[in-house]
């Protein structure tokens, strides 16, 4: 595409006319043309040879004074030759006007691409860490100029010259991810460290049955909040998560390991994490809409931009506008519900955390009771056990004494009889004896009923008779019925009673 053009007219009528040579001059940046009008019988040959030749194809000339010279702004509408004017070739006229008019929008182009670019190049100088936006704008920045280049909306050499700024955005942007990357590692160690400890701690801590349910499932909860809120490495990240889920299921597991006041059903955690992710994804449309504003704000200033284009962007930012307000009232609502759910979480843990302790207070009495209960119930077994052997000895030392005897019932003591006087042959026989005569060798021995009564039973001196120890029905039998009768010592009535 070339911006000048050399043209064979002729001037005047059919009476009187002239051949003269128009040479025109594209100036595609300020959208005018100039032409010089050269009669052919002012000029040479060799001034026409290097009219269409040299200056055509861009190598200067020296223009002797000219017939005519004239300049003009390039439109649509307009006609190139002027009206006196006509030519054999009106197709290159043609030709000339539809390139010209082509070259005039992609230099307009081009004006607004250096534009854009030297915007861009201020607010890249001025960055003081990386930015992924500003990368991702220069990215898409230099796909448009390459799709105008491929199209051939736009001169190789515009193209390069764009090229050779975009690089240097590029190069500085690179630096500074450089150094973004390398405190990114530092601060990543730094909260992997930390969190790591913490973790560590608390899975130590229910290893050792050291923390209740509820406060793990609290420091966890905690660590995972703590977590979105640090710069950690991707495979850092996933692994914490790993562990931290793990402590969760050991936790659950646990089941009757101590007072579990934990709600069966949580009805806030789960909205919580809902609702935060709501609320995130709600910022990010919101800083999306903003960004795209203030690029419509920009574009307002932009002097290459039409009168449509700036209504177009007026009407967009009047959109954006009401967008950008009605989400603003909807995080509004949704972060008041998150703090409520929040409030209310805490005191259902709270709640929780208070009933824990009433229960591990209470557990604590009961078993402080049972231990005591224990205590006295080991207590009477001893003295069970104590009465037990005192009663099998002396069966043992009754067994010694008089084998084969007639064995004598031994029951409840009652008032004990005066002795008889030594010369009188009498013998007191117990009532128990007369009324439940026991077989020689019958030897019964105590149930469990026998209580510590037992080991304030004297032992009665042995006769020659066997003792025969009462049954647990005898002993109750014994002591329902009044004592033994012991009969009187009259002299009148005395007699001599025969011994057994």
């Amino acid at each position: 595409m070339k911006n000048k053009l050399v043209l064979r007219v002729t001037i005047g009528n059919e009476d009187a006319t002239q051949h003269a040579l128009l040479a025109y001059e594209m100036r595609p940046a300020e959208n005018r043309y100039e032409w010089w009008m050269f009669l052919e019988d002012d000029v040479d040959a060799e001034f026409i040879q290097k009219l269409s030749d040299d200056w055509r194809n861009g190598k200067p000339l020296e223009f002797p004074a000219a017939h005519r010279n004239e300049t003009h702004e390039l439109t649509a509408s307009g006609d190139l030759l002027p009206a006196d004017c006509k030519t054999d070739r009106p197709d290159l006229v043609t030709r000339a006007k539809t390139e010209w008019m082509f070259s005039v929008l992609s230099s307009k182009l081009f004006a607004s691409y250096q534009i854009e670019v030297r915007s861009m190049k201020e607010r890249c100088e001025q960055l003081g860490a990386y930015s992924k936006e500003m990368w991702e704008e220069l990215r898409v920045f230099w796909d448009r100029v390459q799709e105008q280049l491929r199209l051939r909306s736009l001169l190789r050499e515009q193209a390069e010259t764009i090229k050779e700024d975009v690089n240097q955005m590029f190069d500085r942007l690179k630096k500074l991810r450089d150094e973004e990357e390398k405190r990114f590692e530092r601060d990543s160690k730094a909260a992997f460290d930390s969190i790591n400890t913490q973790l560590t701690d608390i899975e130590q801590r229910i290893q050792d049955g050291k923390i209740d349910r509820v406060r793990a499932f609290r420091e966890l909860k905690a660590l995972q909040a703590e977590m979105k809120d640090v710069k950690l490495a991707r495979g850092a990240r996933n692994q914490l998560f790993d562990r931290i889920d793990a402590a969760f299921k050991k936790v659950k597991s646990q089941g009757e390991g101590g007072p579990n006041i934990i709600p069966q059903h949580d009805p806030y955690s789960g909205r919580i994490a809902g609702l935060a992710d709501v609320i995130s994804k709600m910022e990010g449309y919101i800083e999306r809409d903003q960004k795209d504003m203030e690029n419509i704000r920009k574009g307002r200033h932009s002097g290459s931009a039409s009168q449509l284009e700036v209504q177009l962007r007026e009407a967009k930012g009047s959109l954006l506008e009401e967008k950008i307000r009605e989400k603003l009232e909807k995080l509004a609502d949704m972060r008041k519900t998150h703090d409520d759910l929040v409030r209310k979480r805490d005191r259902t843990l709270a709640e929780a955390e208070k009933n824990r302790a009433l229960a591990e207070t209470k557990a604590k009495i009961e078993a402080q009771k049972k231990a005591e209960a224990r205590e006295k119930e080991e207590q009477a077994r001893e003295q069970m056990e104590k009465a037990m052997a005192l009663i099998e000895s002396e069966k043992k030392a009754a067994e010694q004494a008089g084998d084969g005897e007639t064995p004598k019932v031994k029951g409840k003591k009652g008032p004990k009889a005066p002795e008889a006087p030594a010369d009188e042959t009498s013998a007191i026989v117990d009532t128990a004896t007369e009324t439940a005569p026991v077989a020689d060798e019958a030897v019964v021995e105590p149930t469990t009923e026998i209580t510590a009564e037992s080991e304030t039973v004297e032992a009665t001196p042995m006769t020659e008779e066997a003792v025969v120890e009462p049954t647990a029905e005898a002993a109750i039998e014994s002591e329902a019925t009044e004592p033994a009768f012991v009969p009187e010592t009259d002299e009148s009535s005395q007699e001599d009673t025969p011994t057994a």
